[in-house]
């Protein structure tokens, strides 16, 4: 299989026999899984169960540890237990493992990804965590080159130089990437903002609505822990909505109080527009890097959920010749994964090794 061990949701994927690559859903039908790990004594959960109580017991929950993965002093420390990086980061790659078998029957072997800018301590650390999980590791491919696979550039034929804007839940990198006559990638130089997703932009919505409620009851929704978890969540629907439409409601109810805020597609950008510009730094700083001119980048391809905001679209017009995004870009990355993993299962199959 291959996973995307993301900072927010995980995703597995495989390629069936027709050799088409297809992530694979748990038992609820989900097949984004937040990288979120509950402790409650012997009993751990991970997933959309194990997001839910954070608000509520956030001594128990861990959230975002993929920031951690690789710092030899970071530790979360629970029941007389005190967790590494790779500990938790294996409790999530156990369940996306769980989640293969349901469908695949037993499974012993994964590509996993991991952000281009990771040095060998993240990697090792990763190797480490697969291990825990029960995994061997076929491999750590990077972010990037997993999207481009995705994307089919191997099977062109042709040279390319493309970036790969990825924006997740909890980071962001774009990349600068050429393919050499389909047989080969080649990072050229890589950026980004390892404290900025999606997440920044529900943030700066609930703390839109926290004001408004603040103003019309005198109270802040943002003293309450689960109330404002609560709140967060439904930023992060909101956020979705507006990709769609031009206008969306959000409810916050904090103290035995209501409040109902409507905001438009128009007020979204202006509240975020600030986070958007962050990651235009860090475009403009690679190709300046790459010493490249948008004539001379043939496409852009768009990775993680975050991108499908109309405001990154229009942001990037002009960057390059074209803009690319598949139906569903926070699977690419997993997908890609899923490819590198049924190369690598054929040519070891055929004795040509790993």
């Amino acid at each position: 299989i291959g996973i995307d061990l993301g900072t927010t949701v995980s995703v597995a994927a495989a390629v069936d026999e027709m050799g088409r690559a297809h992530v694979l859903s748990d038992e609820d039908g989900e097949s984004f899984i937040p990288s979120v790990v509950y402790f409650d004594g012997d009993e751990v959960i991970v997933g959309q169960e194990a997001k839910d109580y954070a608000g509520a017991l956030p001594e128990q929950v861990v959230s975002f540890v993929k920031r951690y993965i690789g710092d030899p002093h970071w530790r979360f420390d629970y029941g007389g237990k005190s967790y590494r990086p790779e500990d938790v980061s294996g409790l999530i790659l156990g369940r996306m493992k769980a989640i293969a078998e349901r469908t695949l029957g037993k499974v012993t072997q994964a590509v996993i990804t991991v952000p281009a800018y990771f040095l060998d301590a993240e990697r090792q650390a990763t190797i480490r965590a697969a291990e825990l999980a029960g995994l061997e590791v076929l491999k750590i491919i990077n972010e990037p080159t997993a999207a481009a696979l995705s994307y089919g550039f191997l099977e062109d034929k042709q040279d390319r130089t493309f970036l790969v804007y990825d924006l997740g839940g909890g980071t962001f990198d774009i990349t600068v990437m050429k393919c050499r006559a389909g047989s080969e990638f080649e990072m050229v130089t890589t950026a980004g903002n390892h404290q900025l997703g999606g997440f920044d932009w529900d943030t700066s919505v609930a703390n839109h609505v926290a004001e408004k409620f603040l103003t019309a009851h005198g109270e802040d929704p943002r003293d309450d822990a689960s109330g404002y978890a609560d709140l967060m969540a439904r930023a992060e629907k909101v956020k979705i909505t507006l990709s769609q439409a031009g206008k969306a409601r959000i409810v916050c109810q904090h103290a035995g109080k209501s409040l109902t805020v409507e905001i438009t597609r128009d007020e979204f950008e202006q509240l975020t527009n600030h986070l958007l510009q962050l990651t235009e730094v860090e475009l403009q700083s690679a190709m300046e890097e790459a010493k490249l001119s948008p004539e001379q980048v043939d496409m852009v391809l768009l990775v993680g959920g975050s991108s499908k905001m109309p405001m990154v679209h229009d942001m990037l017009k002009g960057k390059a010749r074209e803009l690319k995004m598949s139906r569903n870009p926070d699977q690419s990355v997993a997908l890609g994964a899923a490819i590198e993993a049924a190369r690598l299962a054929s040519a070891s199959a055929a004795g040509g090794g790993l």
